[in-house]
């Protein structure tokens, strides 16, 4: 009795795993009836969806009633086969089927010999029979030839329609500079046909990639080189999608065919191709274009597993594999303050650190922090005649001021501190400081 009990809750959470993935699963759909040349239903024929791109078959039989369905099919193409003893066998190809697509195709079987075959070559359009939500589908072709400055998949949302906002934080991490924690505690800004801004649910093959209390979007989303197909849905969507208020976005990822195929790019960007701004053309002189590199390359390659003389992956076994870098850097026109050329020399005489009230300068004034006594029960520090730290050349040299030759002079640091500062390219302008300038 212990096995069997132990039993139970381990069958039940499998199934109830089982079920949960085939909920959430964004995978395609056909399903139909199947009645004779007199409107009658036939039962136990047998439905074959094969992919004509990797030669996976699907396969089911119709119920009492004639009915029959074929769940979780790949994106892609295929031949549908009705084949039943006593009937023709009839063939539909070229069948095309779409992230989500919950196709209704109906067949008739007329009487006939077991190598009788009809193929079907023209039908009505095929409609979502069972889904009242308006949704557009992009296939890979697109997905990859579609100019993208950035290279995220998400910004395909952009050419739906019904769609506005800019996406996810997480997408937009160089403009956030110092808030990127806001990362974490924000959704997304994609409104769906009208829908709440954190009402819409992206996924990845059926695996939502959203944090759970805020609707943030995580960074697995994959390379658009890596999407099969990119599916927008909204209007009155279906009980497995009811919580969302917004719409629903579906990512199916790339799968191997029987074939190899494979890709390789890159796309570039640099100040060579770039005009240069307003402000720099208005500077005198004329301040050229900054350094700006951007690079994206990558490569993705697909089809069958095989091991040669061991095994063939050929029509059940296939393999996909996606990559991408990215190389950025750019430069950035700044205006700031640099230690002008008495500063250098240790003279901070001319070194404005503030106005009165009548807008005239105060200028700096320098203490020995290694020095000092007692004065009227408070330590104090000597002050550096005109505001001058001295060096040992200055001393030996006899520039130094008489008053400052006993005080602390220039750190031995000093020079290696400096070198990593550039020159000024200009002086302050009169009774001003770059970090200080003169008010009005």
């Amino acid at each position: 009795m212990g096995d069997v009990s132990n039993f139970w809750p381990v069958a039940i959470l499998v199934l109830l795993g089982a079920i949960y993935v085939q909920a959430q699963s964004t995978n395609g759909q056909v399903s139909g009836i199947v009645n004779d040349s007199s409107g009658a239903a036939v039962v136990g024929a047998e439905i074959t969806a094969t992919n004509t791109a990797t030669g996976v078959s699907y396969s089911n039989r119709t119920n009492d009633s004639g009915v029959y369905v074929l769940p979780q099919l790949l994106p892609g193409q295929y031949t549908i086969t009705v084949a039943k003893e006593g009937f023709s066998t009839v063939r539909r190809s070229g069948l095309t089927v779409r992230t989500g697509d919950h196709l209704s195709l109906n067949f008739e079987l007329k009487p006939g010999v077991v190598q009788e075959s009809v193929t079907v070559t023209e039908t009505a359009p095929l409609m979502n029979a069972d889904q009242s939500a308006s949704a557009s589908v992009l296939d890979n072709k697109m997905i990859t030839e579609l100019p993208q400055l950035n290279r995220n998949t998400l910004d395909l949302t952009a050419v739906t329609p019904a769609i506005q906002g800019q996406g996810p934080l997480s997408d937009q991490i160089a403009s956030l500079g110092a808030n990127g924690y806001l990362i974490a505690n924000n959704g997304n800004s994609y409104s769906v046909a009208g829908g709440q801004v954190n009402g819409t649910n992206i996924s990845v093959d059926g695996n939502q990639v959203q944090d759970q209390e805020f609707n943030a979007t995580n960074r697995s989303v994959p390379t658009p080189d890596a999407v099969g197909e990119f599916r927008v849905e909204s209007g009155i969507l279906t009980a497995d999608r009811g919580r969302y208020s917004g719409g629903i976005i579906s990512i199916n990822t790339q799968s191997g065919t029987n074939q190899f195929h494979g890709r390789a790019f890159e796309y570039f960007r640099n100040q060579i191709m770039n005009a240069n701004s307003w402000t720099n053309n208005a500077a005198n002189p004329i301040v050229p274009r900054e350094p700006f590199h951007q690079n994206n390359y990558g490569l993705s390659i697909g089809g069958p597993l095989t091991i040669p003389h061991v095994y063939s992956g050929r029509n059940r076994t296939f393999f996909f594999f996606a990559w991408e870098g990215e190389r950025f850097s750019q430069g950035v026109l700044t205006k700031n303050s640099v230690p002008t050329v008495v500063n250098r020399q240790g003279d901070f005489s001319q070194t404005v650190i503030n106005h009165d009230t009548n807008g005239n300068p105060i200028f700096a004034q320098i203490f020995d922090p290694f020095h000092g006594s007692m004065v009227g029960g408070n330590w104090v520090r000597p002050q550096y005649a005109g505001s001058k730290i001295c060096s040992q050349t200055d001393i030996s040299g006899g520039t130094c001021p008489a008053a400052n030759v006993g005080l602390s002079t220039q750190s031995t640091l000093f020079a290696n501190y400096l070198a990593l500062w550039p020159l000024p390219n200009h002086a302050p302008d009169a009774g001003s400081d770059p970090v200080r300038p003169a008010p009005g």
